[in-house]
């Protein structure tokens, strides 16, 4: 199988790059070889279908799953070689969204949007102050704050979960199909508060996503994932005119072509 690539630039001034990272369970090769580079203040949005390894590839990146292989450099630093206590240092840096929000039931909504903040030894009631400015930021109002997740619509636990994800200014920011199970306006809503915010702290963020409207929106470039590895990557307006089969079909959701239904 000969694979059409377009690959991004070098990672020299990247923030964020994965170099030849390779990860298997098993006999299963999820992963054969990741190549990614993301500048400073930039959103790369690597889309594929279930099962391409896009889930993996993150858990990578922001360090809960360590590859067999390659190198995950943030400021140039290899971040798999980190001692446990330098890596939960840099763990700092980085903001995440869930693909299902993942807040806590047992917590109200300002303290799970302060969570992080107040495992860094914050005070609770500064905690609390910077949870419903954050809050204000992805448009809930103050009084959010002491409602808890089950009172809230699926739409606004995904406000919760973004401002949480902002809460303690991270450098760079992980989205995980951050409009899954939303409706199409609430999901174009929370792609332009992803925009904002990710503005307003000049933050570099990585998405996975198979909702290729999102993608268009929130990205500057855009690579799928296929079989474990990059076979495109370019700027989010080229996508249409990328010259490679395989994103072809999957952009434009046909079941015929190259990418076949495998059966399990």
């Amino acid at each position: 199988m000969t694979l059409n690539k377009k690959l991004g630039s070098g990672s020299a001034e990247a923030k964020l790059s994965l170099q030849d990272v390779k990860k298997s369970f098993g006999r299963k090769e999820v992963l054969s070889g990741i190549n990614l580079s993301i500048p400073k203040g930039k959103s790369l949005v690597v889309i594929g279908g279930s099962g391409s390894g896009k889930s993996v590839m993150l858990k990578c990146a922001l360090g809960l799953i360590q590859p067999d292989s390659g190198k995950i450099r943030v400021d140039g630093q290899d971040t798999t070689k980190l001692s446990d206590t330098d890596r939960n240092l840099l763990m700092h840096n980085f903001g995440m969204l869930f693909q299902g929000g993942a807040l806590f039931d047992s917590l109200p909504v300002w303290h799970n949007v302060g969570f992080g903040l107040i495992s860094d030894s914050i005070k609770p009631k500064d905690a609390r102050e910077i949870a419903i400015t954050k809050l204000k930021s992805v448009g809930l109002s103050p009084d959010v704050a002491d409602l808890f997740p089950a009172e809230l619509s699926g739409g606004m636990q995904k406000r919760v979960s973004l401002a949480r994800a902002i809460a303690t200014d991270p450098e760079i920011i992980f989205f995980d199909e951050p409009t899954t199970g939303l409706d199409p306006i609430m999901a174009d809503v929370i792609n332009d508060l992803i925009i904002k915010c990710c503005e307003e702290l000049g933050a570099t963020t990585l998405s996975i996503t198979h909702d290729m409207a999102s993608a268009r929106k929130i990205a500057d470039d855009i690579a799928m994932l296929y079989r474990g590895q990059i076979i495109w990557q370019g700027a989010a307006e080229d996508i249409d005119d990328s010259g490679n089969v395989y994103v072809d079909q999957f952009i434009h959701g046909r079941a015929e072509g190259p990418i076949k239904m495998e059966l399990t």
